[in-house]
């Protein structure tokens, strides 16, 4: 798994576990190194991708 594809699970993760985009974004942008709108886009991606599946 690419380092890529390692943050954008982590991000979705998180994002399960709380439960709320804003909240999510709060804890996430003291975390990790991206802007809050990349970790927004993450999240987007990953709620497409489990969409399809």
């Amino acid at each position: 798994m690419s380092y890529t594809e390692t943050m954008i699970n982590y991000v979705l993760e998180q994002y399960n576990l709380i439960g709320d985009m804003e909240e999510t974004l709060d804890f996430l942008e003291d975390e990790i190194n991206f802007t809050r709108e990349e970790i927004k886009e993450m999240i987007e991606a990953g709620i497409d991708q489990e969409r399809k599946n």
